[in-house]
């Protein structure tokens, strides 16, 4: 969903909305290639409002995360956040979450919408004595980003923060409209941006603020395209609940020094004795037309792999696609079949990011 209290600002500059995870986001105001020029070169204004968050409160909470997530969030200070994900034992995941410390006992873990549900619903499953709860949020706050080159200056001017070259998934906490608003750093689109968790009172006012003073309101299109161009998979577009990490390009969301947690003894033997059955790798397709989800690749006969996320390339002008390959495959440089084994359409097999 959308900010509610957005929703006319957005049928004002001529949003279009599509569906997104079960719930529906901004595709576009009307111009995907000025918008994807301000998120690559000027400051980008997003309402993020659809994406999935949970709070996760309490004395235990630091520990109990540590115990069920696949980072080391005992060595996660106020203020820091990791990119983890919750397993189930048998390695598959539950969904992924850009997690961060907000406060002592207070963690908000950020997710696509499709995991949400599913996240909060296994993590409230294992609580017994701990002081700790896991509270899905709705509507109490909306969350619009800044993202792109001049974000961190026009967030400093509103919030106080961030410092110079934040790390990655930083937080803190500021004040705007006289109640508390999260702020925090993410990478979602391939380039440098803020999360603002803000009060659904005061949303609207800080939208037109930024919007007057030369953030370019833009849509999933052209944030989809750029984190497409920059390699970054996300669940529900390019693996789900059915994936191990390892295949799905997520190896650095795990920490295989940290000891125990579910579906740890799965990934730590593909890490040390194995590999994994597919890796992630970009296409450049030698047609026009951008690939489905889940078409096929192949050579010589044999299917290999299938497409994940596709998109016709701002920058490369040209279609791309994440594709996940068997491992005996993965090899850059070669061509690869896209769709049913003698079809004619072509792609190279690149290294990600492509841009």
């Amino acid at each position: 969903m959308t900010s509610p209290r957005l929703h006319d600002l957005h049928t004002a500059r001529g949003a279009v909305s599509v569906p997104f995870q079960g719930r529906r986001i901004v595709e576009s105001y009307g111009d995907p290639g000025g918008e994807f020029h301000a998120l690559r070169h000027g400051v980008a204004l997003m309402d993020f409002s659809a994406l999935g968050r949970l709070w996760i409160r309490g004395r235990d909470a630091q520990d109990y995360l540590h115990r069920q997530t696949s980072r080391d969030i005992r060595a996660l200070a106020v203020g820091q956040g990791v990119h983890a994900v919750f397993m189930r034992g048998d390695g598959r995941l539950v969904g992924e979450m850009i997690l961060h410390r907000v406060r002592e006992h207070e963690f908000l873990a950020l997710t696509m919408p499709a995991c949400a549900e599913p996240l909060a619903a296994t993590l409230e499953k294992f609580i017994f004595t701990e002081d700790c709860t896991v509270t899905l949020e709705t509507r109490e706050r909306s969350l619009i980003s800044l993202l792109g080159r001049g974000a961190a200056p026009l967030v400093r001017q509103f919030l106080g923060w961030p410092p110079e070259h934040p790390p990655e998934f930083a937080c803190a906490v500021g004040t705007h409209g006289g109640e508390a608003a999260v702020i925090a750093h993410t990478g979602i689109a391939g380039v440098d941006g803020f999360h603002l968790f803000v009060g659904a009172a005061q949303v609207e006012s800080l939208w037109e603020t930024l919007a007057g003073i030369g953030a370019t309101p833009v849509g999933w299109d052209a944030i989809n395209r750029s984190r497409i161009e920059a390699g970054i998979p996300l669940f529900g577009f390019d693996h789900d609940d059915t994936w191990i990490p390892t295949d799905a390009g997520l190896h650095r969301t795990l920490d295989f020094k940290k000891g125990c947690f579910p579906g740890q003894e799965v990934v730590a033997k593909i890490e040390n004795i194995g590999h994994p059955r597919f890796a992630l790798r970009g296409l450049r397709l030698s047609g026009e037309a951008v690939p489905s989800p889940g078409t096929g690749l192949h050579t010589a006969g044999r299917e290999i792999g299938a497409v994940a996320s596709g998109c016709l390339s701002p920058t490369l002008r040209a279609p791309i696609a994440l594709a996940h390959l068997k491992w005996r495959w993965r090899e850059p440089g070669q061509t690869v079949t896209v769709g049913p084994a003698g079809s004619g359409e072509t792609a190279e097999v690149v290294e990600l990011p492509f841009a």
